[in-house]
């Protein structure tokens, strides 16, 4: 009988929230106009029927930056749910670079969930914020130097770091923009043991044009028996893209020079 009677209320309570709607935060009332703004980006030359998409390339860019405003002040609400906020930040990923002026908020928020219960929590939100980063202002030295920072405080531990790998994506995205903040830190990856999946490290050294300057961490990776075999081989891929056409037709003697 007792069962019954917690059954009857779990489901009464559950309908009941089921009737509660949503709040009409920014991340919702703006998911289609982010999309179209998304479209048009896209697709600059095509004719877009949407009302922001019909607007002047002036017009244009001053809704979608004054929308990414609306959406920052989500992701600063501490009443709003993680779920909340997602949706605040998948619309900046659709606004893309017009909405660069919220990268300081994003630096910002970027930690807000480190201490959640569920770990599942804080790698989903942490890696949502660097996406947008990527998507946003990936070039912007205070995002790098937030990326950079974010990687030198992950704890060490022998699990795969999936935050690290959010990181360092938005890294690549940010190519050589991102080598003297965020060299040092990329060089000391390359020291130890490998946790981080899909060769990350290596494509972000690679691409921010690092590769030249940490030959002997890279070698000494290529040749760690605590490096997997794709990390080793991304190791050596990336000092051999560090040589340009000239050295490899013989003008150096290798990856630092004579």
């Amino acid at each position: 009988m007792i069962l019954a009677v917690t059954t009857a209320l779990a489901c009464v309570i559950a309908l009941l929230a089921a009737a509660v709607p949503a709040r009409e935060t920014a991340g919702r009332r703006h998911r289609g106009t982010a999309q179209a703004i998304a479209s048009r980006l896209r697709e600059p030359n095509r004719e877009h029927n949407s009302a922001v998409g019909r607007l002047d390339e002036h017009a244009f860019r001053e809704r979608a930056a004054a929308i990414a405003q609306e959406l920052a002040a989500d992701l600063r609400d501490p009443t709003l749910t993680i779920r909340e906020k997602s949706d605040a930040l998948v619309a900046l990923r659709d606004i893309g670079p017009l909405g660069a002026a919220v990268a300081p908020t994003l630096v910002a928020v970027l930690h807000d969930y480190d201490h959640a219960e569920s770990k599942l929590s804080r790698v989903a939100y942490f890696c949502e914020v660097t996406e947008a980063m990527e998507k946003v202002a990936p070039s912007d030295p205070t995002v790098i130097r937030a990326l950079a920072d974010a990687l030198d405080r992950e704890p060490p531990g022998d699990e795969t770091c999936h935050r690290c790998a959010c990181a360092l994506e938005a890294l690549i995205a940010a190519g050589p923009a991102a080598k003297t903040i965020a060299g040092p830190t990329l060089e000391r990856l390359a020291r130890q043991p490998s946790r981080i999946q899909h060769n990350r490290l290596e494509q972000a050294i690679t691409a921010t044009g690092g590769a030249p300057t940490m030959v002997p961490s890279l070698l000494a990776r290529a040749s760690s028996g605590s490096a997997s075999i794709d990390d080793r081989a991304a190791s050596l891929r990336a000092l051999a893209k560090s040589w340009g056409p000239a050295e490899q037709g013989g003008e150096r003697s290798g990856p630092t020079g004579r």
